[in-house]
C-alpha cells in the first residue's frame, strides 16, 4: 500500500526504547510539530457472537497510541461502533463473545471492560489482582463466569458477572510466571503457562483443586504449556516434545495431531477472515458457506499509531516504522509530505534494528524473528519469494528474538545481528547473514549471562566490539551483572578481551565510532564512556546526570547530538565539551539528522528542530 499525505506545518519494553519523562521546553528554540504521520491500527483479538438484541455481531479488538478500542460490527456490511477504552493503552488482547449478549476485553494495560453493541453502552470492570500487570485471555465457562489467566505470577483470575469482582484464584504454576492461554470444557478451566519450562493445569471451578496434566517429557526446556479450543470445539493441550492430547475432564487421549484452530463463524457457517493484508485496507473478507467470497469495508478511529523509531535515508528523507502495526514511512523535509509505505515484515510487532546497505534498508523484526531486505527504488511488494520487496528472507532465530544491533560485516558482504533471544531463554546472540545466500549462522550464547546488545567494527577486521545487556527473554530469569565492552574474534567466535566501565550500568545502550575512538552510552543512568582502538583502553568516562541516549554524528559540523531525558546535547568529539541546545517533553531517545534539521518524535508526533 502507497499513499501521500501532508503533515502540517512508543514482555514489557526495553531500556532502548523507553519514554522519556517530560522537562520544561526551552523557550529559546523552536520545535516544529509535523503531526502524525501514521494513523493505522491492526487486530490483535476477533471474536463473533451475538448482542442483547439477538444480532450477530463482529468484534475486532486494536488499539492506537492513546488509547485500546474495540469496534463491533454488523459482520456482513460493515457497519457499526466503536468503544474506545480511555486512559487504558496496549493491545486488545482478547474479547469474549458471551452468551448474555455482551462483549468483554481484556487490554494490555490491566483494564477489563463489558461492551453492549445493541445499546452502545460499556463498562469499565475493573484491573488485574495488585500485582499483575494483564490478563491476557477471557473465556466463559460453564458457570456463567469469565476466567483468564496473569502475568507475571501466573495467576488465574475469575471476573464475577453477578457482583462484577475480579477474583483472585492464585498462582496455576509455583514456577512460571505466564497463564498465556486458557481453554474451558465442563468444570475445567484448562491454564497453558510458562515460559521458561511448560506446565498445563486444569482447574476446577467447583472445588478449586488443580492438576498438572503434561508428562515430564513434555516439559523439558524453556517453552509454553498450551490448552486451546480447536475447530472441532474440542479442548486439546501439548509442551515441548510433539506430543498431543484430547481432553474429557482429567481424562487425557493422544491424538497424532492437531485439528486446525477455530475459525470466526457465523450461526449459518459463514467464516471472517480479518488478515494483516486485508486491515492495512480496512477491509474483512466474508467466506459464505456455498462458495461466495467478498470483502467487507469498515471504519474506525485512530487517534494515531505509536512511532517506534527514525533514521536518515540516502536521499535525504527521514524514515521511520511504527510500533505497532509495523509502518514503514518517509517524510520530506523540503515538501513535507509523507509517503506510507506498509509493513515491511508482515506480522506485527516492532522492527527492533536496521540499516542502510547499498541503498537497500536490512531490518531484523520482533516477534517472528523476521530478517527482509526493501529496496526503495523498486516497486513495493512484500513477500518471501525472488523478487518480492521488501522480501522476507528468514529468520535469525528463537536464540535472538529482539535485535539490539544490525551491522555490515567487516568483509563488506555479511551482515551482523546481535540481540536478546525469546521467551523463557538466555544469553542471546550473535547472528552472522548471508543474505543473498539466505543462511543463518547462529552463534548462541556468546557471553553468558549477559546478551550481545550493540556492535562496531574496529580497525581490525576480524574483531568487532560488542556491547552487552542484562536482558534475557521474557520470563527467563535475569543475571544482574554490569555491561560489558568485549572485543570478539569473528573467525575463532572467541572473545579477545572485555572491559567493565561502570559497575551500576547493566547495558551498553549506544555505540558511535569515530576513526579510532569508540563512543558509548550505558543504561539506565546514561554514563558516557570513550573506547581508544589504537591503546585497546578506556580514555573517558564521566557522568553527564541527563539518562541513556543513542549517539549521532552529524557530518555538516562533526559534533556528536543526543537526546537524553529529553534534552538534545551537542557534544564536541574532540574536546568533549557538551552544551544542552534544546529540551522537549516527552521526547524518545530516537533521533536523526539530515540536512539543517535534527528530527525527534514523541508518543505518535513527529517533530524537528533546526539546527544553528
Amino acid at each position: 500500500m502507497r499513499c501521500l499525505l501532508l503533515v502540517a506545518a512508543v514482555l514489557l519494553p526495553l531500556i532502548s526504547h523507553a519514554w522519556e519523562a517530560a522537562t520544561e521546553i526551552t523557550p529559546a528554540n523552536a520545535w516544529e510539530d509535523l503531526g502524525t504521520p501514521v494513523k493505522l491500527s491492526r487486530v490483535y483479538s476477533q471474536a463473533v457472537g451475538k448482542d442483547t438484541a439477538g444480532d450477530e455481531v463482529y468484534y475486532l479488538g486494536m488499539t492506537d497510541a492513546v488509547r485500546a478500542f474495540v469496534v463491533a460490527l454488523d459482520p456482513l456490511t460493515g457497519e457499526g461502533q466503536q468503544f474506545s477504552f480511555d486512559g487504558y493503552t496496549g493491545q486488545v488482547w482478547s474479547i469474549c463473545a458471551h452468551s448474555n449478549g455482551k462483549g468483554y476485553a481484556t487490554t494490555g494495560s490491566g483494564g477489563i471492560f463489558e461492551m453492549d453493541p445493541a445499546t452502545g453502552e460499556q463498562r469499565f470492570i475493573g484491573n488485574p489482582p495488585e500485582g499483575e500487570a494483564v490478563v491476557w485471555e477471557l473465556y466463559e465457562a460453564s458457570d456463567g463466569h469469565l476466567y483468564g489467566g496473569t502475568y507475571p505470577s501466573c495467576k488465574l483470575v475469575r471476573v464475577n458477572l453477578e457482583t462484577y469482582e475480579i477474583e483472585d484464584l492464585g498462582r496455576m504454576d509455583p514456577d512460571q510466571m505466564y497463564v498465556r492461554t486458557i481453554a474451558v470444557e465442563g468444570d475445567y478451566v484448562y491454564c497453558g503457562c510458562g515460559v521458561t519450562g511448560p506446565a498445563v493445569w486444569a482447574y476446577n471451578i467447583h472445588s478449586g483443586e488443580k492438576t498438572q496434566l503434561l508428562p515430564d517429557e513434555s516439559r523439558e526446556g524453556a517453552g509454553w504449556g498450551r490448552a486451546m479450543t480447536f475447530e472441532d470445539g474440542r479442548v486439546y493441550v501439548y509442551g515441548n516434545g510433539g506430543k498431543y492430547w484430547r481432553m474429557s475432564g482429567l481424562e487425557m487421549e493422544p491424538v497424532e495431531k492437531l485439528p486446525h484452530t477455530s475459525y470466526y463463524e457465523l450461526e449459518d457457517g459463514t467464516m471472517l477472515f480479518a488478515y494483516t493484508e486485508f486491515i492495512e485496507q480496512n477491509q474483512y473478507m466474508v467466506s459464505r458457506p456455498d462458495g461466495e467470497k467478498f470483502m467487507v469495508d469498515f471504519e474506525y478511529d485512530c487517534s494515531g499509531t505509536r512511532l517506534w523509531d527514525i533514521f536518515t535515508g540516502s536521499d535525504g528523507r527521514v524514515y521511520g516504522n511504527t510500533h505497532t502495526p509495523i509502518t514503514l514511512f518517509a517524510h520530506d523535509p523540503g515538501s513535507g509530505e509523507v509517503e506510507i509505505f506498509g509493513n515491511p515484515v508482515g506480522h506485527a510487532g516492532q522492527v527492533y534494528a536496521s540499516t542502510w546497505i547499498d541503498g537497500k534498508l536490512h531490518m531484523a523484526a520482533y516477534s517472528d524473528c523476521s530478517y527482509t531486505i526493501w529496496d526503495p527504488a523498486l516497486e513495493w511488494n512484500f513477500g518471501k519469494e525472488e523478487g518480492s520487496n521488501p522480501r522476507h528472507i528468514g529468520k535469525t532465530s528463537r536464540e535472538l528474538q529482539r535485535a539490539g544491533d544490525l551491522i555490515l560485516a567487516p568483509d563488506g558482504t555479511h551482515t551482523i545481528v546481535a540481540g536478546q533471544p525469546g521467551y523463557g531463554k538466555s544469553g542471546g546472540a550473535i547472528v552472522i547473514v548471508d543474505s543473498a545466500a539466505a543462511e543463518f549462522d547462529v552463534v548462541k550464547q556468546p557471553f553468558l549471562p549477559q546478551s550481545a546488545w550493540r556492535l562496531s567494527t574496529t580497525p581490525d577486521d576480524d574483531v568487532i566490539m560488542v556491547g552487552t545487556s542484562l536482558y534475557a527473554g521474557t520470563g527467563a530469569p535475569k543475571v544482574v551483572t554490569p555491561g560489558r565492552l568485549i572485543l570478539w574474534d569473528l573467525r575463532t567466535r572467541e572473545t579477545i578481551k572485555e572491559f567493565t566501565p561502570w559497575e551500576d550500568e547493566y547495558v551498553i545502550d549506544s555505540f558511535l565510532r569515530i576513526g579510532d575512538q569508540l563512543w558509548f552510552v550505558g543504561a539506565p543512568n546514561g554514563k558516557i564512556g570513550v573506547f581508544d582502538f589504537t591503546t585497546e583502553e578506556i580514555v573517558y568516562l564521566d557522568d553527564w546526570g541527563f539518562g541513556a541516549g543513542h549517539l549521532q554524528l552529524r557530518e555538516e559540523d562533526g559534533m556528536i547530538y543526543v537526546a537524553m531525558a529529553g534534552t538534545i546535547l551537542r557534544i564536541d568529539p574532540e574536546t568533549r565539551e557538551r552544551e544542552i541546545i534544546a529540551t522537549y517533553p516527552g521526547l524518545h531517545r530516537q533521533i536523526a539528522l539530515t540536512g539543517e534539521w535534527l528530527y525527534a518524535f514523541t508518543a505518535m508526533d513527529l517533530l524537528r528542530l533546526k539546527i544553528y
